[in-house]
């Protein structure tokens, strides 16, 4: 009886101040901070209606307006954006209002750019970095310059972004470099690329193409090589196919740097270890090039001839070679050559990360069945392991076309004497186990299958049978 009335009275105290506040017009202040707590409390989904709901009380609010037309933007709603950007330019944007008038100057000029209209967006770009803004200002910049082929501006522009250019802008950076004549810094972008983001399929292609306009024939053979060393692991190219095109690179090459690096090349992708690095220790000091530092490093240590200075500049090359494939696969090739300061925790992940790569690819299989060895089983056997993204996958895959046949290899795995992947494999299962579609299959597949893995199976299932 006391909380009620407590309750009660509570309720005559602060309903005439939502009254009040509701009846006159709020205070910008309070309004702008509101807005701010918003931003910092709400998730990105909710902030718009949560802005929406704040307009019934403040509807003239410019803050309200402008983040009304951030959150519309963040949605891909650029016609819904401009409405609230101009309403907040007409009402205004007060000093507390979080962003300020940068803020709408950027807005404007990011829902210009995504309808079209490029010089409207430079335009806004320069009244953002007047009034403050810098990063996202300079790339709105960049950005609209190239969609006005104005690509001196945007080389500037890119230029004083460095390195905080996004990922995807770097091509761009590249073709407005490619634009201007300045073939050399478009090369030596696509080198800062490779070592920010890793090695991007298609980039040697592009960086041999830059090479050859520059009359380095060399260069260009070893960006060539990159690329195809990236195909060898990731899109699956034979050796043989590589050989042939190595050798049809031999009929058209000149340069002997060139033709050598060829050559070498052929030893390399044939395991020749020890030709292979004696021909590339000869034609390093003559061409530097990433391609010819990872390929003489690889050659060094697999022959049984590279020392620990060249242990470590191999791992010195990792930052370009994240995500190679052959980068992983050499290097616990090496390792496990090696036989000491390799633990079996470090194996495990290095093994795992190599096969995740490429998971079809040779040196995924064979990496399968080294992670297999550690665990004592066979050759076979390694083949049925699942890891934990490849368990994701076909969960993923079997809950979205309702096909519950491609968990058929999660449940073969359970066959493989216990580990911390069959776990996991039960573990999915368990989870899955939720869709009745699954959960009938599951139980079905129990019932023709003999224990013990039938009756992991049933375990994943919950039953006690």
């Amino acid at each position: 009886m006391r909380s009620r009335f407590l309750r009660y009275a509570l309720s005559w105290v602060v309903l005439p101040g939502v009254f009040l506040f509701s009846c006159r017009p709020a205070d910008p202040g309070l309004v702008d901070a509101e807005v701010a707590r918003i931003l910092a409390h709400y998730s990105a989904e909710s902030v718009y209606d949560a802005l929406l709901e704040l307009t019934q009380r403040a509807p003239a609010n410019g803050c309200v307006a402008l983040h009304l037309g951030r959150s519309a933007l963040q949605q891909n709603h650029s016609r819904r954006a401009e409405i609230h950007l101009q309403h907040a330019a007409e009402a205004g944007i007060g000093a507390d209002c979080p962003g300020g008038p940068a803020l709408l100057d950027q807005s404007a000029g990011e829902a210009a750019l995504a309808q079209g209209a490029y010089a409207a967006a430079l335009r806004y770009a320069d009244a953002a970095i007047r009034n403050g803004a810098r990063d996202s200002a300079l790339l709105l910049k960049a950005r609209a310059s190239v969609g006005l082929q104005q690509f001196d501006g945007a080389v500037e522009s890119y230029r004083a972004l460095l390195p905080q250019i996004p990922p995807q802008d770097w091509d761009a950076y590249v073709g407005a470099l490619v634009s201007t004549g300045d073939l050399l810094a478009a090369v030596a972008v696509l080198g800062q690329r490779r070592l920010r983001f890793g090695y991007l399929p298609g980039q040697g292609t592009t960086e041999s193409w830059l090479y050859q306009q520059l009359g380095e024939e060399a260069l260009s053979v070893a960006a060539a090589l990159l690329e195809i060393e990236y195909l060898r692991y990731h899109r699956l190219m034979p050796d043989e196919v590589v050989q042939q095109n190595l050798g049809r690179l031999r009929a058209v090459v000149e340069d002997p740097a060139a033709l050598q690096l060829l050559e070498a090349f052929g030893l390399f992708v044939d395991q020749r270890w020890d030709q292979a690095a004696s021909r590339l220790l000869a034609i390093q000091p003559r061409l530097e090039h990433i391609l010819v530092d990872y390929a003489m490093a690889v050659a060094l240590l697999r022959s049984g001839r590279g020392e620990q200075d060249q242990l470590w500049a191999y791992t010195a090359l990792e930052p370009a070679f994240i995500v190679f494939q052959a980068y992983y696969y050499h290097l616990w090739m090496i390792l496990s050559a090696a036989a000491e300061g390799y633990s079996l925790l470090t194996a495990r992940e290095l093994l795992e990360h190599t096969i995740l790569l490429s998971p079809g690819s040779a040196a995924a299989q064979q990496s399968r069945r080294e992670l297999g060895r550690l665990l004592g089983l066979t050759a076979e056997q390694a083949e049925l392991l699942l890891l934990g993204q490849e368990l994701d996958a076909l969960a993923q895959r079997a809950v979205h076309y309702g096909d519950p046949q491609l968990l058929d290899a999660v449940i073969e795995s359970l066959q493989l004497p216990q580990s911390v992947y069959t776990v996991a494999a039960t573990l999915t299962l368990t989870r899955l186990a939720g869709y009745p579609v699954v959960r009938d299959y599951l139980a079905a597949a129990a019932t023709e299958l003999d224990d013990p893995t039938a009756g992991v199976l049933r375990h994943a299932l919950g039953s006690r049978d």
